[in-house]
C-alpha cells in the first residue's frame, strides 16, 4: 500500500463479485465434478498400492510365483510386479481419458 491509499479491510471467507460475467473462471458443477473424479483416482491409486503390497506378502502368492518351498519374493520379481502395477494404472488412465 501507498502512502495516500486507504486501508482496505480484511475479509476472510468467499467473496463474490457483483457480476458473475466479469470471473475469468467461475466455478461451476461440472468444476467440482472434475475435482471428485481426480481425487478419486489418487484414493484408488493408492489403494491399489497398499493392496499390491499386501498381495506380495502373501504366502499363497509368494508360493504360486517363486514355487513351492520358497519364503520370499525374490528382488527381480519383485520390481517386475510393481512395474506391471505401474503401467496398468498408466495405460489404464489413457484408455479411460478418451
Amino acid at each position: 500500500m501507498t502512502k495516500n491509499s486507504p486501508a482496505r479491510p480484511l475479509h476472510f471467507g468467499v467473496a463474490t463479485p457483483a457480476d458473475l460475467e466479469r470471473i475469468e473462471a467461475p466455478v461451476t458443477w461440472k468444476a467440482y465434478f472434475m475435482c471428485a473424479f481426480a481425487t478419486f483416482g489418487g484414493i484408488f491409486y493408492g489403494y491399489d498400492s497398499g493392496y499390491i503390497n499386501g498381495v506380495s506378502g502373501s504366502n499363497l502368492f509368494i508360493t504360486a510365483v517363486e514355487g513351492p518351498g520358497a519364503t520370499a519374493l525374490s528382488s527381480s520379481h519383485q520390481s517386475l510386479i510393481v512395474s506391471i502395477l505401474s503401467c496398468g494404472t498408466f495405460f489404464g488412465e489413457s484408455i479411460v481419458y478418451y
